[in-house]
Parts: structure tokens; C-alpha cells; sequence
């Protein structure tokens, strides 16, 4: 082969190979092009992206909406025991056998006594508590109608929670809740009746334990449930 014939078949074979790598090059940007390519706005696939978040957040707001309305919260036997718990320590301790602690010397001269239990200060003190135990009607029985219709054991003097001990009277109870158990009977959405089994021991020359049952009532009253009247 000639000199001249050598040359033109040497610069044909680079040629092709500048080429070749040429084409690979830009093979290889496309494809990065393409990987790296952003959804266009208004394409299918942006859309059905946008309506599948959509819908998560709907199905967020609507579990949190039925969260804060508090519907379709159903009671549990164990909740009722903890109303019952705070039934007994007003009943006991409250109201019906005992006292709120207070200072021994009366004001005023009267029987109208300083309460000086941390926990209640006020007579709105007192009300909020009542208001988690029991609904809105009972609580203001207890805070203005109890013992008797018109006379509050329970009174706010000088901007202070007193007892009025006229009104103070222990009687005779013989039940012990020590190892209560409830059972629910019925309940639907606001509404929830159940029983409490507890021990009694009437005064007798020799008295028999014996199992004694106090039905109560718990409904669903501003966000929470409640009972409807104290308990025994």
C-alpha cells in the first residue's frame, strides 16, 4: 500500500472512533437528562402526586376533627372505676360522712369555718372539681342545695372557702368498697348504666358480710363523661 493511500485510511479510522465517542457522550447526558428531569407542571404524574397528598392531609384533618369532637367515646369499665373513686372520696370525704379540713376556731364567732385544704381555696375551686366527677345539674346540688334545698354546706366568705358546720352531720354507713368491681350493663353514644359490687355489714349481735350493689349513671357531658347523680 502507498504512503499516501496509508494516510487517508488512518485518518477514516479516527475519524470513526472521534465519533463513536462523540455519540457515547451524548448518550450518556440524555440519560442523565432525563434522570434528573423535574415533573412538569400540569403532567399526569404531577397531578396524581398532588391528589394523593391531598388526600393524606383530608384523612389527617378528619381523625383529628373526630378526635377533638369527642364523638364515639366509649366508656371503659376501667374509667368507670376511677369516676367511682372520685364518687367515693366525695361522698366520704366531702359531702355525705366527712369534711374538708378546717380551722378550729370559727369566724366570726359563728359556725362558719375556714376550709384549709390545699386543693380547694375557693368555692370555683370546689365547683371545677365537681364538674369532672359529676354533671353540671348535680354539681350545683351539692355546691347549693345540699343538705337541704336552699342551704350550702359549702360557701365562699371573704374570698375564702368555708364550711358552714351546722350543716356537718356523720351518719351511720356500713358499705365497704375496699375491692370494688364494675360492671358495665348498658351503653350507647352519651349514655352508660352500670353496677358496683361492694361488701356490707348491717349492725347485728353477729353480723354477716354480705354483697351489696349500687347502681349508677355516667353520660357524656361537655367533652367528657360524668356521673349523673352521687353514688351510695
Amino acid at each position: 500500500m502507498k504512503k499516501d493511500q496509508w494516510m487517508k485510511l488512518r485518518s477514516v479510522v479516527m475519524g470513526l472512533a472521534i465519533c463513536g465517542i462523540m455519540l457515547s457522550g451524548c448518550n450518556a447526558n440524555g440519560n442523565s437528562q432525563t434522570e434528573d428531569k423535574q415533573l412538569e407542571p400540569g403532567s399526569e404524574t404531577e397531578i396524581a402526586t398532588q391528589n394523593s397528598t391531598k388526600q393524606e392531609k383530608d384523612e389527617d384533618a378528619s381523625t383529628e376533627a373526630g378526635s377533638a369532637s369527642g364523638q364515639n367515646e366509649t366508656i371503659t369499665e376501667e374509667e368507670l372505676s376511677n369516676l367511682f373513686r372520685e364518687n367515693l372520696n366525695c361522698m366520704l370525704y366531702i359531702f355525705e360522712l366527712g369534711d374538708l379540713s378546717h380551722e378550729e376556731e370559727p369566724m366570726d364567732g359563728d359556725m362558719i369555718y375556714r376550709v384549709t385544704d390545699d386543693n380547694f381555696q375557693t368555692l370555683s375551686d370546689l365547683e371545677e372539681y365537681l364538674l369532672t366527677v359529676y354533671t353540671k345539674e348535680e354539681a350545683d346540688r351539692l355546691l347549693y342545695h345540699y343538705p337541704y334545698e336552699d342551704q350550702s354546706k359549702y360557701l365562699e366568705q371573704d374570698g375564702v372557702l368555708c364550711i358552714n358546720m351546722a350543716l356537718s352531720g356523720g351518719k351511720g354507713y356500713y358499705v365497704d368498697w375496699t375491692d370494688f368491681e364494675v360492671r358495665i350493663k348498658t351503653i350507647d353514644e352519651d349514655r352508660c348504666t352500670f353496677l358496683v359490687k361492694g361488701t356490707v355489714e348491717w349492725p347485728a349481735d353477729e353480723p354477716i358480710q354480705e354483697e351489696y350493689y349500687s347502681e349508677g349513671v355516667a353520660v357524656y357531658e361537655n367533652g367528657h363523661w360524668v356521673l349523673e347523680e352521687m353514688m351510695y
